[in-house]
């Protein structure tokens, strides 16, 4: 899962972060995510001064032996992009943008730059207050399908 994530987090810096640069607006500035603010599990916000944050929590993973010697495994992760730092009209749409951003990079390169087979986008759940406190924070949660092999020796 580790691997599986050092991809994700690769793929987020050199892609999805063109795609949050091209979202951002007069109204709307979009952060992109720097690679000390890319989590792997769950995040303590209170650690980081950034005002998006992304996190990628490993969620489940399955061996489905696709021919003799040769395995496929699909993993699951939630992808959250977490956001913090501006009035709530505009952290609503830094929420519905950097999932549209990541949306959109994964189904054009659903091999997120080679790393795996295939990539697939899932459920998208929307936290229009997420902070601590009432109307400081947001966040999306992205389901997001990974299949690799794994080639075992006989």
């Amino acid at each position: 899962m580790e691997e599986i994530f050092n991809f994700i987090k690769d793929f987020i810096l050199e892609t999805v972060n063109g795609y949050i640069s091209e979202s951002a607006d007069e109204t709307t500035p979009m952060n992109e995510i720097e690679e000390s603010n890319i989590v792997f599990g769950a995040v303590d916000l209170s650690r980081y001064s950034a005002k998006v944050v992304c996190a990628v929590i490993p969620e489940s993973q399955e061996d489905d032996e696709s021919e003799i010697g040769a395995y496929k495994i699909g993993s699951d992760f939630t992808v959250s992009f977490l956001c913090k730092g501006y009035p709530q009209d505009v952290l609503v749409r830094q929420m519905c943008r950097y999932g549209e951003a990541f949306r959109r990079a994964v189904l054009d390169d659903v091999s997120l730059g080679q790393r795996v087979e295939r990539a697939d986008i899932g459920r998208r759940d929307f936290f229009t207050d997420a902070g601590a406190v009432e109307r400081q924070m947001t966040a999306v949660e992205t389901g997001l399908s990974v299949v690799t092999e794994d080639d075992i020796e006989i």
